[in-house]
């Protein structure tokens, strides 16, 4: 969504103003659905670097870490004890 607006060319303060109204529950499902999109994309065995390399496709897109993570991890593709941060 931010990476959206800042292609639009939305000032700072419009955007930091119109992404508090956003509700992270539907950003980190948007993030999910990028993430599951960009996972089939790859056609690949999901190992370490994939999901590097799908963490920074998503924060390409203007995702947080947090939402990243947490959407990589709704998607099972994350060992849990690991930080993606």
């Amino acid at each position: 969504v931010r990476y959206e607006l800042i292609k639009k060319g939305l000032s700072e303060e419009v955007l930091e103003e119109t992404l508090s109204r956003y509700p992270l529950d539907k950003e980190e499902q948007r993030a999910v659905e990028v993430a599951r999109k960009k996972v089939e994309s790859l056609k690949v065995k999901v190992e370490p670097g994939v999901v590097r390399k799908i963490q920074g496709y998503l924060l390409r897109k203007g995702f947080s870490p947090e939402i990243c993570a947490r959407a990589l991890e709704n998607i099972s593709i994350v060992d849990h004890s690991h930080s993606l941060e």
